[in-house]
């Protein structure tokens, strides 16, 4: 009761916060009229305009660690104008620190609100705000081939980013996972096959548009299919345009019938479309001949970070930002230097490089997508309430999938388990022995078990493998990140992928072994071994 209490007080307290830091900081636009837009457009001075392209980090412009606004903050926003800024890791501390935040960078707008961005997918691997509720990303979705499920997952992330000022997520990835050394994707895909990533992608985009949050579908036109990370290189597709439209290029078209407003272009080169190995974010033929021409998308075209190396290693990032919005790109995301940028962008127009139709074109865009911004927000005390670690819990449950089904399973009351210490001390270790311990399980050592329990986070160890191999007693592995994993565990009596390392997911699995929980997830991608054979088939969409 006390807790209960001292949750509503706390609450309390926060609204209270807001209402005044909202009264403080006096009354500024944080919409603009869409009948207004063409208007608008015209009074602007190119300077403005160009401002309204960039989309700027604090990390690059002002310093790491950036929580507040101070005189360097106000100083940056006051010489570039960005139209957007994106918040990481280092800028978030609480949820009140970050609403703070976001408050007080709209009351330096001018009018014309910022898009206020995070990247915040759901899953462990790209999820800047922890003090969410926890979902575990796109892969257990894909799983559990719930469409509706899926739209409620990011109607929850939609709200919560909405309650602290956030209105735009770097979401959902539209990327099919189809080769299984991705080092980029993995998990944040929803599976292989290109109906379901599109059905699920809608989904999602739906359920963040309900919430008053614009979504960004990544990274065009696919990322799923490359060896190499864009953040240390540029990644080569050698895929043909007949190739990705009977694939890749599925999700994209799907999502632009159904009302996608923002496209993020990739970091990749696709010889055989763009000839002079430039990468899609760079290209005209990638940007304006197929996204635009060809698919018909009519809405904002963000590029992925230009500080990423696949771009920042070169070009400079002055030929970045004129190569980009030549190619059509409406907003630059991170560009390095971004005020040489803005510079650079005003002497290409003076200098007919670029025309000012074609900003005029970016600039009217942006604003038609700030018109639809929400005037009111929800309030914080919808993080983590009650409603959404339902649908939490139902998106962990779901997502749970049996690769090798342990026929001896449920785990016996009176039967000793050991969970095999890998040296990692890892949390999932903690909370699933804690968790059967309260089911009532015996958890002992190695030597005294009768069945032992390997928590996988990493494929790295091998020695570790190889004595596991020679091992009498029955092995269960649950696969917490990538399920590709089990090329390697084929000889163990169990495999579980739960695709997540999240409180709610642990807590799955633990529930599905001891018999509490039917796993009912559907394996959305296939497992190949060492030699490109597939072991276990992906069995795309199932109920």
């Amino acid at each position: 009761m006390k807790r209960c209490e001292c949750r509503m007080r706390r609450v309390i307290i926060c609204i209270c916060f807001m209402f005044l830091l909202q009264n403080a900081l006096g009354v500024q636009a944080l919409t603009i009229e869409k009948a207004n837009v063409p208007q608008q457009l015209h009074e602007m001075s190119l300077e403005e305009k160009i401002g309204q392209m960039l989309m700027i980090d604090f990390n690059q412009t002002v310093g790491s660690g950036q929580i507040g606004v101070n005189d360097s903050i106000i100083r940056v926003i006051d010489q570039i104008q960005p139209g957007g800024i994106i918040f990481f890791k280092e800028n978030i501390q609480s949820m009140e620190q970050t609403k703070r935040f976001t408050m007080e960078l709209q009351h330096r707008n001018r009018g014309i609100p910022f898009l206020i961005g995070v990247d915040q997918e759901g899953g462990e691997i790209v999820n800047r705000l922890p003090f969410l509720t926890e979902m575990p990303g796109n892969m257990a979705l894909g799983a559990s081939s719930d469409l509706g499920l899926t739209k409620r997952v990011a109607s929850v992330l939609g709200q919560e980013l909405d309650s602290l000022g956030f209105n735009m997520n770097f979401a959902p990835v539209v990327d099919m996972n189809s080769n299984p050394l991705n080092p980029i994707v993995g998990v944040r895909s929803f599976g292989e096959n290109p109906y379901l990533v599109a059905k699920m992608s809608a989904a999602f985009m739906e359920g963040l548009h309900e919430a008053g949050i614009f979504a960004v579908a990544k990274h065009f036109p696919g990322h799923g299919d490359v060896t190499v990370d864009s953040h240390k290189g540029l990644p080569t597709v050698s895929k043909s345009i007949e190739q990705l439209k009977k694939n890749e290029l599925i999700p994209y078209r799907f999502l632009i019938d159904n009302g996608i407003q923002s496209i993020m272009t990739a970091h990749i080169a696709f010889p055989a479309i763009e000839k002079s190995i430039y990468p899609a974010s760079l290209s005209h033929a990638i940007t304006t001949n197929l996204l635009r021409q060809s698919l018909g998308f009519n809405g904002v075209v963000i590029t992925d970070a230009l500080n990423m190396q696949a771009v920042a290693s070169t070009f400079t990032a002055a030929d970045a930002a004129i190569s980009a919005v030549n190619a059509g790109a409406d907003i630059l995301l991170m560009p390095t230097e971004a005020l040489t940028v803005k510079r650079a962008l005003i002497n290409a127009v003076k200098t007919e490089v670029i025309s000012e139709e074609r900003i005029d074109l970016s600039v009217l865009r942006i604003l038609k997508l700030k018109a639809q911004l929400f005037k009111e927000h929800n309030t914080i005390d919808v993080i983590r309430s009650k409603e959404h670690l339902k649908v939490e819990k139902e998106a962990a449950e779901k997502g749970i999938t049996i690769i090798k089904r342990d026929e001896t399973l449920p785990i016996q009351k009176n039967e000793r388990v050991a969970f095999i210490d890998d040296g990692s001390n890892h949390q999932s270790n903690k909370l699933l022995t804690e968790m059967l311990v309260n089911a009532g399980i015996t958890v002992t050592t190695e030597e005294e078990a009768e069945r032992l329990i390997y928590i996988l986070h990493h494929k790295k160890d091998a020695l570790l493998n190889n004595n596991l191999q020679k091992e009498k007693k029955p092995i269960i592995v649950i696969s917490t990140t990538t399920p590709y994993h089990y090329e390697q565990w084929e000889f163990v009596q169990g495999f579980i992928s739960t695709f997540s390392q999240s409180r709610a997911s642990i807590q799955a699995v633990s529930d599905y072994l001891i018999g509490e929980l039917l796993a009912t997830g559907c394996l959305p991608v296939s497992i190949y071994d060492s030699t490109g054979k597939v072991i276990v088939m992906s069995e795309q969409e199932c109920k």
